[in-house]
């Protein structure tokens, strides 16, 4: 157990501490914001903030689990021990950068929540990102600084013990489109046919014309595939189904055609069925509800995993 004395216990200072210790570390921890009873606790301790106390390692705080609302913030990009680091708060410190602070704002994305630039479908730039200026927008730097907090505690304190993190796999696959030819109607695949014909595209014709007359496999209708390997490899499948109304960027099939409820029953027999938001229901909650009843009533039972369409996550979503 690890004691933590912070004067002004916030929830950004729950959240990152139960990150850190909990999800990361594996090691229990107790926030106190009583100087008497961290006084006279014993065992691994430490206080977080810039309030030293007597006998004790402190990790001074650069001030960002303190506030409220989203602010600019002055982010300090350095190195410690090899790695990139954020939130210089100097060398009293145990850790010349104040580590936690640096974890809320990536795992947050605190970034997002400011004035910044999108691409055509709103979604944020990363390129613009500290991260991605800083080039370390692909290493799993947070899990790096938890790392680094924790050889910190183990310098100090040698008989803690952190849980050993294990490594697991799992396949996971969007369904925009469950076939390439095969259930899309008369009028949708006439309309393929002109716009390849138009395009000069004789390859394509003869594909469309192959599967639809029986001779030739859909190209998309792989589910037999996927099934064997999930069970030769024994991996753990999550798949997630678009159920969305037509439109520029949702060509799935009717949700009601029998060749798209046959394939989401396929996939159900050896992977996690969880929904795939519609583009349209970006920012409309009616829709995802409608989606999400759809494939419910498909496989009836609830439905408690999404992951969304072309990437989309407005702020909205998650006030």
């Amino acid at each position: 157990m690890i004691t933590i004395f912070c004067e002004e216990i916030t929830p950004r200072v729950s959240y990152t501490f139960e990150f850190v210790f909990t999800s990361v570390l594996g090691v229990d921890f107790t926030l106190t914001a009583d100087r008497e009873a961290f006084a006279n606790s014993s065992g691994v301790r430490f206080t977080y903030g810039n309030e030293a106390m007597e006998g004790a390692l402190q990790f001074r705080a650069a001030g960002l689990l303190g506030e409220e609302g989203v602010l600019q913030q002055s982010v300090d990009v350095g190195e410690c021990r090899g790695y990139p680091v954020l939130f210089k708060v100097g060398r009293e410190s145990a850790l010349e950068y104040d580590l936690f602070s640096a974890i809320f704002f990536l795992v947050t994305r605190y970034e997002e929540y400011l004035p910044h630039q999108t691409d055509k479908h709103g979604r944020y730039l990363a390129g613009q990102s500290t991260a991605s200026e800083h080039g370390f927008l692909e290493r799993p730097i947070v899990d790096v600084w938890a790392q680094l907090i924790g050889e910190v505690l183990m310098k100090e304190f040698p008989d803690i013990k952190f849980t050993e993190r294990k490594f697991r796999y799992i396949n996971t696959i969007d369904i925009d489109n469950a076939y390439a030819y095969v259930g899309k109607g008369a009028v949708r695949n006439v309309g393929g046919i002109v716009k390849s014909a138009v395009q000069r595209d004789s390859d394509a014709i003869s594909e469309r014309l192959g599967v639809l007359s029986g001779k030739s496999k859909d190209p998309y209708d792989t589910y037999a595939y996927m099934k064997a390997m999930a069970e030769e490899c024994e991996t753990e499948v999550k798949s997630f189904v678009l159920l969305g109304d037509y439109g520029a960027y949702d060509k799935n099939l009717p949700h009601s055609s029998t060749e798209q409820i046959t394939m989401v029953k396929q996939m159900d027999e050896f992977s996690d069925v969880g929904i795939h938001p519609s583009y349209r229901s970006g920012d409309r909650v009616a829709s995802v509800q409608k989606e999400i009843r759809r494939l419910e009533q498909i496989l009836d039972r609830p439905i408690c995993s999404s992951r969304q369409h072309y990437l989309q996550d407005a702020d909205s979503e998650w006030n």
